[in-house]
């Protein structure tokens, strides 16, 4: 789970955002302080914000570390301790520069998504809820009037702390003069080409002008204790012991980072931008696939609608998973039909470098399995706005027993209400026999995929009520498209299994 916390500076986000991350027992994310390192960095080394190029490669060569003593962050640059630089006059005054330029914000965007994969964390700044994690369960705007702005900086800059009680003497003409940069802050960050200053659409508005801290605190914790609890309760689900799932978890990140990392431009691009030598080896690949498979598992696909006449606009398929089957005749036909597809599948995979680039240049977009991977429901969400289509199989992994229904991840149902793709139920008939024999010949069976009409996510049925109702309203639209969607697919695998007669 991700808490988003935007607003403009002095609304005491960091404030917040700290005190949640000590009551919660979970991760704090401070972004505006990297992009602080960087600005105090390239000021030491006069380095203008009008060198871009120059500014990333001194962004890039920074070992910046948030580390935390006593529940007190420490931000370290080089292992240096930079907590009260990062805060002067100058580097705020300047901040605003170097954090507009796209070429920085990319650079440290991906840093802080690494940061968050697999774990619940609490991330403050200006583009949080809009660019970094578009896709957090808890999105907060936070804001307060100006003037009460400028009096927690002076307060801050002059050694106190507002949220602690902790009040010094301030003067008028310090307020003034951080009020004239709080005022020209919020003008260049709300106006800046690249992720500018904004509201989420789905964001919930708090106005701390004349709320505590701790009132502040728990309105938020309360709004993100129903995702908190469902993920405690996924997990007490589990009947492997933590110890050991921990260590599997463990050893399976490690073997697969590194290539995840090497092929996270893959997931991060359309397919038509991917190297004509990827392209090509892939279209030569699908052309041999295509008749093999054709030629062992007889398959044939039912389309309730004309798939052709659906691309270029996202779309999220859901279908039944039995075997390594269904994705690979899945993504051939697609292939065939010019849709570009990206197939979510699981990161352990990644362990092999070149099962690894056959999956990135096939479309497909790895996840960290039982954990809030936060980057790939990102990487999920760009495919989706530009037109691509988005391959998921909530039941999560293979399915060995068709007697009993597995545990539905209702990922895909938050990523249809956020990007208002509309989702295609499909369904496979067939694979599951062929998975499951133990004789040669009966490997060799039909298989039928079929597609099913897309299912809105978008209707006035299932449009948020009043703000107030809003969280529970989201758990319902979810709970909604869940079931519907996943209802179709059994009904659907069950109408190809009588319609062409294939095995189970």
């Amino acid at each position: 789970m991700i808490i988003a916390i935007d607003g403009p500076s002095g609304s005491g986000k960091s404030t917040v955002a700290r005190s949640i991350a000590r009551r919660l027992g979970i991760t704090y994310i401070d972004t505006g302080a990297m992009y602080r390192c960087v600005t105090m960095w390239c000021l030491e080394h006069e380095i203008s914000a009008t060198d871009e190029d120059a500014t990333v490669r001194a962004a890039a060569a920074l070992d910046i570390d948030l580390a935390y003593h006593d529940g007190v962050q420490q931000v370290l640059v080089n292992g240096i301790d930079c907590t009260r630089a990062i805060r002067s006059a100058e580097v705020d005054a300047n901040v605003s520069s170097y954090a507009a330029l796209p070429k920085v914000r990319a650079l440290l965007v991906e840093k802080q998504r690494r940061l968050a994969q697999a774990k619940h964390v609490v991330a403050e700044g200006r583009d949080i809820g809009t660019a970094v994690f578009p896709s957090a369960e808890v999105k907060i705007f936070l804001t307060a009037n100006a003037q009460a702005r400028a009096h927690r900086r002076a307060v801050q800059r002059a050694g106190g702390d507002v949220a602690s009680g902790s009040i010094v003497s301030t003067t008028k003409a310090d307020e003034a003069a951080i009020l004239a940069n709080l005022l020209h802050r919020d003008d260049v960050d709300s106006h800046r080409k690249t992720a500018p200053l904004k509201a989420a659409p789905d964001a919930f508005h708090i106005d701390s002008s004349d709320k505590t801290v701790d009132e502040i605190v728990s309105i938020i914790c309360a709004r993100a204790q129903p995702y908190l609890d469902s993920a405690a309760a996924a997990t007490s689900a589990s009947t492997q012991p933590a110890a050991d799932r921990d260590a599997a978890a463990g050893a399976s990140a490690a073997a697969s980072a590194a290539h995840t990392e090497r092929y996270s431009w893959f997931y991060a691009h359309a397919m038509s931008e991917f190297p004509r030598a990827s392209r090509v080896f892939l279209a030569v690949l699908c052309a041999i696939l295509f008749p093999v498979t054709k030629l062992l598992w007889r398959w044939r696909c039912f389309d309730e609608i004309d798939v052709h006449a659906l691309a270029g606009k996202p779309y999220i398929v859901v279908m039944n998973h039995v075997s390594a089957i269904e994705p690979l005749i899945t993504m051939l036909y697609l292939h065939h039909k010019k849709i570009p597809l990206r197939t979510m599948y699981k990161s352990e995979f990644n362990r092999h470098r070149f099962v690894a680039y056959l999956f990135a240049i096939a479309g497909g977009i790895p996840v960290v399995r039982a954990s809030a991977d936060m980057t790939c429901m990102h990487w999920c969400t760009q495919a989706l706005s530009r037109g691509e289509w988005l391959l998921v199989y909530p039941e999560g992994t293979r399915v060995r027993n068709l007697d009993i229904k597995p545990p539905i991840r209702a990922g895909f149902a938050f990523l249809a209400l956020r990007t208002h793709a509309d989702i295609i139920p499909a369904a496979v008939s067939g694979a599951f026999s062929i998975a499951q024999a133990r004789s040669f010949v009966h490997k060799f069976s039909r298989v039928c995929i079929g597609f099913a009409a897309p299912i809105s996510s978008h209707t006035s049925s299932t449009s948020p009520h009043a703000e107030g109702s809003a969280r529970m309203s989201k758990k319902k639209m979810l709970e909604l498209l869940e079931r519907e969607s996943m209802n179709r697919v059994y009904t659907l695998r069950d109408e190809l299994k009588a319609r062409f007669h294939t095995r189970a």
